[in-house]
Order: structure tokens, then C-alpha cells, then sequence
């Protein structure tokens, strides 16, 4: 749900969420009742996944990331004791992840077309149910995600008719939904930096309310690896995403690591 490096705008009158964590706990709303939150997210399979990190990253290390950050959330939003599903993508990924995730968690296939179809297709599959108010749903490629952030989320949704989570590439790492609003995902110019600004043209056309959570930065290109990685530290994100964290620092030695840093200064002055 992300694009590229662009500080997100939109309409004037979007409320912001409480800045930073918010609270410790966990997602449940104000009327006590909890969101079910839809992980998206690619079959962790080398070569299809984290394909923007490569060639620095080799194929199989692309893919031990991408698992390593969809369990690392998985844990996060089953740690706010809110039903979680696994919205997936490709279906014929099922029994590979199943492997890989058990069978007791709750897998749904994505279905075909682009990013805004599986988005209306899941969000209209999970909100029927009367024993969730709201639905979120997030990427499965955000460290920066906490149980605070998901709780805060729901609790914005009080106020609002949609709640996003804007990515500093110009995306989206969390939506999140009360009711259905499959319009919101149409004719998006997805993979482009232009996604959270026309879907929030589409809230406004609408006529919806929205909440912006505080922005955050994906983990899609070699400059979010390195950023993330030279900051995990300092934002205590290792406990957080303990296997996210373990595989980097098995793939980027320090000497790898300064030459990410390298290659990501020459980038930028060429």
C-alpha cells in the first residue's frame, strides 16, 4: 500500500490521530468492543517478494525478510487480542503459508485484480460481521506498527468514517473502515507516490470524514533498509520486530551495511 518519497497532503480538514503510541494496550474500541485486523500480505516465496530490495539483497535474504516482518506483525496485532486474519496473495500460496503460519490462523485469498479490488474485496468480506465495529487493515512491511498505533486507529474510527496510516513514500500502511467504501479504492494510481493523495480525493468526493494516524516509513527499498536498520536501536524497534531485527543483522554485517550507506550516497549525488 505504498509508492515512493513524498511527504503525504490531502484535504485540509482531515482530523490527526493522537501523535506517537497513544495507548500501551491494545486495539480494542471505546464501545468495547475490537476491530478484526486483515494483515496483508505476499506469500514470502524468493524472487516474489521485497523485489525492490534487490539486487542488493539476494533473492532467498529478500524472502527471509519479508517472513520475518509478517510474523513480527502478526505478533503485534494478535498481541491486542484482536481476531487477526491473513489476507494473502498468490492463492495458490495457501498450503506454503499455512506451512509456514500453522493452521490455526485465519487465511483469506485476496482474489484477482490490482490493489484496490483486493482491498474492497476483503474489507467487504470482513465488515458484515456484527461482532467487529471497524476493520483494519495493514501491510505487513511497517516496523514502525505497534498495538498502540492499532488502538489508536480504532479509536479515531469513533470520529471518523475512514482512518490512514500514511507512508512517507506517498502510500498507505493502515486503513481502517466502519462500514463499507469499496469507491475509495477505485481508479488508484497505485506503486506511485500519488496513492494517499487520491485516496483521500475519493474520501472527500464522498463526502466521508477522515483520520490521519502519524506517518511511518515502509520497508520496500535499500533506503528504508538502511534507515530502518541505523534507527532500530534508538526506537527500540529490536524488541519489537526481534525476527525482523535477527535477519538483518545476519544479511548486513557492518561491512554490507557501510556499503548500503555508500552506494545510497552516490545515489543521491548523481
Amino acid at each position: 500500500m505504498a509508492a515512493s518519497r513524498r511527504k503525504p497532503k490531502g484535504p485540509k480538514d482531515a482530523k490527526r490521530g493522537r501523535p506517537g503510541g497513544g495507548r500501551s494496550g491494545g486495539a480494542r474500541s471505546r464501545s468495547g468492543l475490537q476491530p478484526v485486523v486483515a494483515v496483508f500480505a505476499r506469500v514470502p516465496q524468493a524472487g516474489r517478494v521485497k523485489t525492490r530490495l534487490t539486487p542488493f539483497l539476494r533473492a532467498r535474504e529478500a524472502a527471509d525478510l519479508s517472513e520475518a516482518l509478517l510474523r513480527d506483525t502478526l505478533d503485534i496485532a494478535e498481541g491486542t487480542g484482536a481476531e487477526t486474519v491473513v489476507a494473502f496473495t498468490p492463492l495458490t500460496g495457501r498450503r506454503a503459508l499455512e506451512r509456514l503460519l500453522g493452521r490455526r490462523r485465519r487465511l483469506i485469498p485476496q482474489g484477482p485484480g490490482d490493489l484496490g479490488d483486493r482491498l474492497a474485496r476483503v474489507t467487504g468480506q470482513l465488515l458484515p460481521d456484527r461482532a467487529h465495529p471497524s476493520v483494519l487493515v495493514i501491510g505487513s512491511d511497517c516496523p514502525a506498527l505497534s498495538a498502540a498505533r492499532l488502538g489508536e486507529a480504532n479509536d479515531a474510527l469513533a470520529g471518523a468514517d475512514v482512518v490512514l496510516g500514511p507512508a512517507l513514500d506517498g502510500g498507505y500502511y493502515l486503513v481502517g473502515l466502519k462500514a463499507e467504501h469499496p469507491e475509495i479504492f477505485a481508479n488508484i494510481p497505485w506503486s506511485t507516490d500519488r496513492v494517499l493523495e487520491a485516496t483521500r480525493q475519493r474520501i472527500e468526493e464522498r463526502g466521508l470524514s477522515l483520520a490521519l494516524l502519524d506517518p511511518a516509513r515502509d520497508l520496500d527499498t535499500p533506503e528504508d533498509l538502511f534507515e530502518w536498520y541505523a534507527g532500530a536501536l534508538a526506537e527500540n524497534l529490536r524488541e519489537r520486530y526481534p525476527r525482523t531485527w535477527r535477519v538483518l543483522h545476519a544479511i548486513l554485517p557492518p561491512r554490507r551495511f557501510s556499503d548500503l550507506e555508500a552506494a545510497l550516497t552516490e545515489n543521491a549525488r548523481a
